[in-house]
């Protein structure tokens, strides 16, 4: 294979370093650690450590899903705002006040190519000696088992009991890919496993996830958020992204002329669409004025490139060009694979899937091979990563041809349960939160009437009434919310070496309990929480509220927002206030437009008399 130039270095496209990246990653601190965890005694541990590092830098885009590139060659440098503002870029490698960071973003907006940059700056550098693990590998258990597990397959052998031993040290640092993409049934168990990691080890930790999900309530770690993407980083991807100086040019001109691409505006906020868009104008289609038109577009995008890559000529295949069979198939394949929490799956799991789906569609099961073949074929939407491993090129096609399927494939009771579900339960509605933004815009209707206003009128007890002026917050909410926030104080007394008293006292930003499941509910405490100012408590404070707290152990207490009251100096008008407020940023004009469009419809139908059916006698 031609090697891949990657700046100074060069590996090849097989993963298999060169001796210039040897030199550099075999430094003080690796040498160190091997000497120090008699890791040099494992059979070819070095060879197979250099292997896997560079194996977890290459990974396949759209643009090229045949083969994978490294993260150098392709990476744009983007924002991270936490408690500073940080461009990740060459050399950054996120070391902070805490041992762990969090790394929050929407879908497409970078998070995994973020941390496999930082992983390569971590090699370059060699701060630390690294560990990098998928999450969806995650299968339940002691987490050490599984990314133990995780290494045997690459040829490592490291027990858990020496994991655990060497991540009590701080040189050495863990890098966990995508929580949101671990099995749901998992999630629970995963999260536990994570706070142990971050209570713990000595080692540094650095996870990325969707936002929403069960790490909002891990304590003690740096959480940073991904920035939508700025004019001059979507120029650079897509100069990154087109082989051609003139077709970026044209690219970029196609923008400026836009109404889809307007300042803060523009629908390109995250990588992926830049990279989608390049794909799509490539072939001359027009631009498109919204999010979900973009990702509509895509199927019939990569149907007409693969065959204009071919010359245009007909193609053999099962239903021969009816694209219209191929969608139907693809739109519910996404349903059923995210409804199991299913990001990638062996060709032998992909068929089945199939399998279901023709079933449901009345088609002839027995060709699920031949159809999984022909979607990931035309597509390139299906990519096969591994020897026997399939996967979306990207979680956000997965779940827009999930919404596009539970907007148009449902009956009316149906779609009204599966709003109601993602309403009431946090866990399924995790599964589906990027799916719900897909479906407000292309099943706006029923997205306000089935899911926004049942849900805010029963948590508000408005019986389907407008939020007017006049309105507060019941007595009921207020309980239930000041038992449900939850602030964690660290306060430790110990001594130093010299027999001095120390004491180690900190209180950690307020948490929703996690008895609760309710998802607008979840939101609308989480949101109230961050608009109270209370007085931060001095030590003494602390020391008071950890006597009469619930103990966590590890010298972590826990107190509800109610008991928490006076020592924070919060008053029940702060408290109501935060309420208020959460709720006019989260919920009131949407439900309002939701009541107003319902009551509209109500109107025009009995006035029009168009949808009369009533049967003459």
């Amino acid at each position: 294979m031609e090697p891949v130039a990657v700046g100074m270095s060069v590996i090849n496209a097989s993963g298999v370093p060169k001796k210039i990246i040897e030199s550099t990653i075999v430094s003080d601190v690796f040498d160190s650690l091997v000497t120090k965890y008699k890791l040099s005694s494992f059979s070819g541990f070095k060879d197979k450590y250099l292997k896997l590092c560079s194996g977890n830098l290459l990974i396949k885009t759209i643009v090229s899903p045949d083969n994978s590139v490294h993260v150098d060659e392709i990476y744009v440098p983007l924002e991270l705002s936490g408690h500073s503002r940080i461009e990740v870029e060459n050399g950054t490698t996120l070391d902070n006040s805490s041992r762990a960071s969090l790394i929050v973003g929407l879908a497409g907006q970078g998070k995994s190519t973020i941390l496999r940059k930082l992983l390569s700056n971590n090699i370059a550098k060699i701060s630390r000696l690294p560990f990098f693990y998928e999450l969806k590998n995650y299968g339940g258990g002691e987490i050490e088992v599984a990314i133990s597990s995780n290494l045997s397959s690459q040829g490592i052998e490291f027990s858990p009991g020496g994991l655990k031993k060497i991540f009590n040290d701080s040189n050495v640092r863990l890098f966990l890919d995508a929580f949101d993409e671990c099995p749901s049934n998992h999630k629970a168990a995963l999260y536990a496993e994570i706070d142990k990691l971050v209570r713990k080890y000595n080692c540094n930790i650095i996870c990325t996830t969707r936002p929403d999900t069960e790490l909002d309530a891990l304590v003690g770690v740096d959480v940073y958020r991904v920035e939508f993407l700025k004019e001059r980083q979507i120029q650079s991807i897509i100069h990154k992204t087109c082989n051609d100086k003139d077709k970026a040019e044209e690219l970029c001109n196609a923008l400026d002329r836009s109404e889809f691409h307007k300042d803060s505006d523009s629908v390109l906020r995250s990588p992926i669409l830049v990279v989608l868009f390049c794909t799509s104008y490539n072939l001359g289609i027009s631009i498109p004025e919204s999010l979900s038109q973009f990702y509509k577009n895509i199927f019939d995008t990569v149907f007409l490139k693969h065959d204009n890559l071919k010359g245009g000529v007909s193609r053999s295949r099962h239903w021969n060009d009816d694209r219209s069979i191929y969608r139907n198939v693809f739109d519910y394949f996404c349903f059923i694979s995210q409804r199991k929490s299913l990001a990638s799956f062996s060709f032998s799991e992909l068929a089945g899937l199939i399998s279901d789906t023709l079933s449901y569609l009345s088609k002839e099961p027995s060709s699920a091979d031949v159809i999984a073949t022909e979607l990931i074929q035309i597509t390139n939407l299906l990519i096969k990563d591994g020897y026997d491993e399939y996967k979306f090129i990207h979680k956000s096609i997965q779940e827009f041809y999930c919404a596009s399927f539970l907007a148009t494939g449902l009956d009316t009771e149906k779609k009204k349960e599966f709003y109601k579900k993602c309403s009431e339960e946090l866990a399924f509605y995790s599964i589906f939160s990027n799916t719900l933004l897909f479906m407000k815009e292309i099943d706006s209707f029923d997205y306000l009437a089935f899911y926004i206003a049942p849900a805010v009128s029963k948590m508000l007890d408005l019986d389907m009434k407008m939020i007017g002026d006049a309105f507060v917050v019941g007595q009921n909410l207020i309980e239930e919310y000041t038992g449900s926030i939850v602030y964690i104080v660290n306060y430790e007394e110990g001594f130093d070496k010299r027999g001095g008293a120390t004491i180690s006292a900190e209180m950690f930003p307020a948490k929703v309990s996690h008895v609760v499941r309710n998802t607008f509910l979840h939101k609308l405490f989480l949101t109230a929480s961050e608009f109270l100012q209370g007085k931060y408590p001095s030590v003494l404070t602390m020391k008071s509220i950890s006597v009469q707290s619930k103990n966590l152990g590890d010298g972590l207490y826990e107190m509800d927002l109610k008991a928490i009251c006076p020592f924070l100096e919060i008053t029940s008008t702060d408290i109501e206030n935060s309420l208020m407020l959460s709720l006019g940023v989260l919920y009131r004009r949407e439900y309002n437009l939701a009541i107003e469009h319902i009551n509209n419809r109500v109107t025009q139908v009995t006035r029009q008399g168009y949808l009369d059916f009533g049967l003459e006698r």
